[in-house]
């Protein structure tokens, strides 16, 4: 499934359970990533040099025809 990236942070944990965000590298806002498997939650991708898998959140992505209508409904249209 094709999915466009809306946020490039992540939240993580350090060793006493406190959350922060941490920006991610390997997303790009805007950018489209293809899904290789998807749970409930969790979206996984391989990254670019196909050696290492990803998950992340799924409220990190959206599908291309919500991203598309986000973009319009942006611009008034």
């Amino acid at each position: 499934m094709k999915v466009v990236c809306i946020r490039n942070t992540v939240t993580k944990y350090n060793s006493k359970g406190n959350p922060y965000e941490f920006r991610d590298p390997f997303l790009v806002i805007g950018k489209v990533y293809t899904s290789i498997s998807e749970g409930d939650d969790v979206i996984i991708f391989e990254n670019e040099a196909g050696d290492t898998w990803l998950s992340y959140e799924r409220g990190i992505f959206v599908t291309q025809d919500e991203w598309r209508e986000r973009q319009l409904n942006g611009l008034g249209l």
